[in-house]
């Protein structure tokens, strides 16, 4: 009697299901990979002779990029010991552009809340050292006169 597993490993072997096969022996690489980048990887393709991991969110691609030199080479020679028919030569990350369009971060809306109000003594006897600070206590006060509710 043929179990599930038998009769999934004698479809493979027919010309009809190599891409599957392909994709199954690829799949064994994320085994070479650390958690962070893992849980990130939506899946691993073969496009020429390149390796893509594709990625679903945009902190693992980072992540995978600034480590690409550490990763590339074990994910080579690994490849190397898998039955797939063209060997890869260069590993690359790639993040899709609608999910990297998705994660668009705008950055904080800056605010500074000025606390001094302008009344501060000038002890400068210098004319020109005594008008900068006067020029910087008009700012000042020019900036709590638009703030200030009406």
């Amino acid at each position: 009697m043929k179990n599930a597993q038998h009769i999934f490993s004698q479809l493979l072997q027919r010309p009809d299901f190599t891409l599957l096969k392909v994709r199954l022996q690829l799949d064994k690489l994320k085994l070479y990979l650390p958690d962070g980048i893992r849980v990130g990887l939506r899946s691993i393709v073969m496009k020429n002779s390149k390796l893509l991991l594709v990625f679903k969110h945009p902190s693992a691609y980072n992540y995978f990029n600034g480590q690409k030199g550490h990763f590339a080479p074990t994910l080579l020679n690994a490849a190397q010991k898998l039955d797939i028919p063209i060997k890869p030569t260069e590993v690359q990350g790639y993040l899709p552009r609608r999910i990297q369009q998705s994660f668009e971060t705008t950055p904080p809306k800056l605010y500074y809340h000025e606390r001094a109000r302008g009344d501060f003594e000038n002890p400068f006897k210098d004319p020109e050292l005594r008008a900068i600070l006067e020029n910087i206590r008009t700012c000042i006060k020019k900036h709590h006169a638009s703030t200030e509710p009406k």
